[in-house]
């Protein structure tokens, strides 16, 4: 914990003697060495399924839209291998474009 908010951080390489080199998936602010962490044993994983559809998340499969958690069940690691050919659709569809916009602020 980083002042009392979590910070995941994606294993990149392990170094041994306990040591590995991470990407962090957030700022780093206030982080030093030293600092404990706790080893999930489990890749990074976003929900799937119809409660997804629409949604907007970031890259650890939290909602950022503003709307109500995501309560799937099912969740995939977000490193994982591509769907065989056959399994894709392969029927020509016209997909409506959605665009979402969030403003924070406006400068005058």
């Amino acid at each position: 914990m980083n002042g009392g908010k979590k910070l995941v951080l994606e294993v990149e390489q392990d170094i041994g003697g306990g040591v590995v080199r991470a990407v962090a998936m957030d700022t780093t602010d206030g982080l030093s060495r030293g600092m404990e962490v706790t080893n999930t044993g489990a890749p990074i994983s976003v929900p799937v399924g119809s409660a997804t559809l629409g949604r907007i998340f970031n890259v650890l499969g939290e909602a950022i839209d503003d709307g109500k958690a995501v309560e799937s069940g099912k969740r995939l690691p977000i490193h994982r291998k591509a769907p065989e050919y056959v399994a894709q659709a392969t029927n020509v569809e016209i997909l409506e474009p959605v665009l979402k916009l969030s403003i924070s602020s406006v400068r005058s």
